[in-house]
């Protein structure tokens, strides 16, 4: 019997558990929670899963499959409302980074029918939402925890094995994480029974492993509204004075164009805001004799990151500027300004996601710490010694620019590669895969196994990285250069 035929038997408690068990495996797969070992492989429909094995030795991955079987004991009863499971790092234990949400029905009327497309149709809603979220940050760990919440007719003494009762606060804390706007709905019926599935994403989230800090540059950082840009002004007047040249970007003219609420409330337009900054400092950090000021709410660590970045690729100094506040007073600001401003509840939410700067950290160091609004010409000195005292950073691989990035030479590698990956894909519908015949290239491509478009895909960028990173002067070898990369990790796959 196929896994679709145990899927869609009569038994409607077995379909839940499967369809559970299957969405908790794809999002834990995607979100690179365990290795390759700890799945197994399966088609359901068009779709290729990789579903959680019982036969893994990892605990952890026993332990989910354990705790999903158990809760299912509730919704034999008609006990389960809702099974939220919940993603933290380690360090914040006390807030869930990720929440995905199942709602349970029971009783409900209805003429729809359990099929497989609406569930592989749920399957691809949930695939492309989890495509869109940033990769967690491989220097932190997280965990995995598991709540049923229950209806108000639940026995009080009732209690599925390996759970643990848990106060009524946290209860209400997930249900107000779930309100958050970011959010993934999609809906299965079947016979009397109904279930949901709403998968909601903490902002912060977005940006955990994007990554970025400056020049000759410097980078100002706050946590919000309390003089950052007037604190930048004094610096940069401190050196006009001294007749150096500077360049003072702001954030300003992005906010009061669309307004604070308006960005910070949608995750696309502060990612738009970010890339709009980065770019003004890459644009003009190639002047030698320029210092470049980025005045804005650098709130994230990784954004940081990418600022070092430029800083290395370009080969200059720079420095880290904290401007301190206490929590009062920017709520004092907040309240007393006349400008068109932050609204409280975005206030508090970036005021949480503040990541502070460490100085024991490279990237971040040095860092000059400025508390409440005041700068003093010892600290002014400080900065100007730590921007042309010391030794400008040395790019690296990851960094340096390569010559072979000219818009003509990638035109050609993106067209050639392309092409290689239509002909292989026009094979493999004959299942042909072995002496592959390419157009310019004298060597065939034969292949171990057949290979989905998507990791053809991924093929194809793993290569264009790597001629990123090791150039090569003639265009006509690229062809054969990327017959030959397939076969190999054909060979090793």
């Amino acid at each position: 019997m196929s896994s679709e035929d145990i899927l869609f038997s009569d038994d409607s408690i077995r379909n839940f558990q499967r369809i559970t068990g299957i969405i908790v495996s794809t999002i834990l797969y995607v979100r690179n929670f365990f290795n390759e070992s700890a799945y197994f492989c399966t088609e359901f429909g068009r779709l290729k899963l990789r579903l959680l094995s019982s036969k893994n030795s990892d605990v952890r991955v026993l332990k989910i499959i354990e705790y999903l079987a158990n809760s299912f004991h509730a919704f034999r009863k008609k006990y389960m409302r809702k099974l939220a499971m919940e993603i933290f790092e380690h360090s914040r234990p006390e807030s869930p980074v990720e929440v995905y949400e199942f709602n349970y029905e029971y009783n409900r009327l209805t003429s729809s029918d359990f099929s497989r497309e609406e569930c592989e149709k749920i399957l691809l809603d949930l695939l492309n939402f989890l495509e869109n979220l940033s990769p967690f940050s491989k220097r932190k760990k997280f965990f995995v925890s598991f709540k049923i919440h229950y209806y108000p007719e639940t026995p009080n003494e009732y209690n599925p094995e390996e759970f643990i009762p848990y106060e009524s606060s946290l209860q209400s804390e997930s249900d107000e994480f779930s309100r958050r706007d970011d959010s993934f709905r999609s809906n299965i019926v079947v016979e009397n029974s109904s279930f949901r599935l709403k998968v909601n994403c903490e902002r912060e989230n977005s940006d955990y492993n994007v990554s970025p800090d400056p020049h000759n540059s410097l980078n100002s950082r706050i946590r919000s509204l309390f003089g950052k840009s007037a604190i930048a002004v004094k610096i940069n007047e401190f050196f006009q004075a001294k007749r150096i040249k500077t360049l003072l970007i702001r954030d300003e003219e992005q906010l009061k164009r669309f307004g604070p609420d308006e960005i910070y409330s949608d995750a696309s337009k502060e990612k738009q805001l970010r890339s709009w900054l980065k770019s003004e400092v890459q644009r003009n950090l190639p002047q030698s004799d320029l210092i470049v000021i980025l005045d804005a709410a650098n709130y994230i660590k990784g954004f940081r990151y990418e600022l070092f970045c430029l800083s290395k690729q370009f080969k200059t100094t720079y420095v880290l500027v904290e401007c301190i506040s206490t929590e009062l007073i920017d709520l004092n600001n907040l309240k007393n300004t006349d400008k068109k401003c932050y609204s409280e509840r975005i206030f508090t939410e970036l005021y949480n996601r503040y990541e502070p700067p460490s100085s024991n950290v490279r990237w971040e160091n040095p860092l000059f710490m400025i508390e409440s609004g005041l700068i003093e010409d010892s600290l002014l000195n400080g900065i100007e010694a730590a921007l042309f005292d010391r030794k400008a950073l040395k790019p690296n691989k990851s960094t340096e620019s390569l010559p072979v990035t000219t818009d003509n030479f990638l035109n050609e590698l993106d067209n050639q590669t392309q092409e290689v990956i239509q002909q292989i894909q026009s094979a493999l519908r004959w299942n042909q895969l072995k002496a592959i015949k390419i157009t310019n290239s004298e060597i065939m491509i034969d292949l171990n196994r057949k290979f989905s478009i998507a990791e053809l895909n991924r093929f194809r960028r793993q290569f264009i990285n790597y001629v990123r990173l090791n150039p090569i002067n003639d265009k006509e070898k690229i062809t054969t250069m990327f017959v030959q990369f397939i076969n190999k990790v054909s060979d090793e796959s």
